[in-house]
């Protein structure tokens, strides 16, 4: 068995449309969402090692110092599957 980094992305876009939603459809979209994976991560519950977490502010650090950027990863976790024949 092999472990694999599962990254999550998640675009502005993506979190501009969440945003222009109504309460009652935001709400619902969430709930979906959450029991969607919950029913995910039972089913595949022998696999997932760490469940990781969201991701904060991402930062740059060069030797001009540190900067804020953006890029699309919103979250991670640790998978431990059966490496597949090459």
């Amino acid at each position: 068995m092999k472990s694999f980094q599962a990254v999550y992305l998640g675009s502005a876009e993506s979190m501009s449309n969440w945003k222009a939603m109504d309460d009652a459809m935001r709400r619902q979209s969430e709930k979906a969402g959450k029991e969607a994976w919950a029913k995910w991560g039972a089913a595949n519950a022998s696999a997932i090692v760490d469940h990781g977490s969201p991701l904060g502010k991402t930062k740059r650090i060069s030797a001009q110092g540190i900067a804020d950027i953006r890029n699309e990863i919103a979250a991670w976790a640790m998978e431990c599957l059966p490496m597949p024949e090459m």
